[in-house]
């Protein structure tokens, strides 16, 4: 089930971030995950917005406007996640060890490093990655999230929100 998800009212030209209330996806989750999540999907915000408010689109000859549509096309979720995989972990697990840090957190950073892949886990990025990094990553996000990682050894770090 997803966590959450971004879209752009076409109407209105709003975005609007979604997230998730079934028990089954958050009655678990803590509040190192939420945070992740929350910060995760600001960035498709960004790139969402970025992507469709372009003043200059009035002054496009067609083949230019037809090529931007064609680009809009194809910016989709994954486009996005290929994206925030490439050039935007590094920041993204660094805000989510600033969160952790002012929350009284003192986690190896590794901890925030690995919580940042949430949601890029079918990004070519994740793919590239050893085995050995992929099975911590997803342990990481499975005991934030679900915390389902007990028997591997895996805790949850954060604090349980109790949704």
């Amino acid at each position: 089930m997803k966590v959450a998800g971004t879209n752009r009212n076409n109407n209105t030209g709003e975005i609007i971030i979604a997230f998730n209330t079934n028990p089954l996806v958050i009655g678990n989750v803590s509040d190192l995950a939420f945070a992740t999540t929350m910060l995760h999907e600001s960035i498709h915000a960004y790139l969402t917005a970025f992507f469709y408010d372009d003043p200059t689109a009035a002054t496009m000859t067609y083949p230019q406007l037809f090529e931007k549509y064609t680009k809009k096309k194809a910016f989709s979720n994954g486009a996005q996640h290929e994206t925030i995989a490439r050039d935007f972990i590094t920041d993204l697990a660094a805000s989510i060890k600033n969160y952790g840090e002012l929350k009284g957190y003192h986690l190896d950073k590794q901890i925030y490093d690995d919580i940042a892949w949430k949601g890029l886990l079918e990004t070519d990025a994740f793919k590239n990655l050893s085995d050995v990094d992929k099975s911590r990553i997803t342990d990481r996000i499975m005991a934030e999230q679900y915390d389902t990682r007990k028997d591997k050894g895996v805790t949850q770090k954060g604090v349980r929100m109790g949704c």
